[in-house]
C-alpha cells in the first residue's frame, strides 16, 4: 500500500454511519485506513481493499438477514477492488 493513498482504502458497513464509526473506535481501527458507511449509503464508484457488513442482527430474525443479504450483496461485492476481501459478520 502506497503512501500517497489520500483516502481510506477499508470499508465498515452497518445501519448506521455512527454504529460502523463505532466498531472502528472499538477494535482500535485507524480512520486513516478504514471508512464507516450506513448499508443504504450511495457507494457508486467507490472501492475498498476490505469491506466488511456488519448485519443488523438486532433488528432481524435470519430469516429476514438472509432476504437482506441477497437484496443488496451486488452493491457491497462491487465496493471491492479485484483481489480485495467482503466479510459479512
Amino acid at each position: 500500500m502506497g503512501l500517497d493513498r489520500v483516502r481510506p482504502w477499508c470499508a465498515i458497513i452497518a445501519a448506521s454511519q455512527d454504529i460502523a464509526a463505532q466498531y472502528i473506535a472499538a477494535f482500535g481501527l485507524s480512520p486513516e485506513i478504514w471508512t464507516a458507511i450506513r448499508h443504504d449509503a450511495a457507494t457508486a464508484g467507490q472501492q475498498f481493499e476490505r469491506v466488511v457488513v456488519i448485519r443488523p442482527h438486532w433488528q432481524m430474525d435470519q430469516d429476514e438477514a438472509a432476504r437482506f443479504e441477497q437484496q443488496i450483496i451486488d452493491q457491497w461485492r462491487a465496493l471491492v477492488a479485484p483481489g480485495g476481501w467482503l466479510t459479512i459478520i
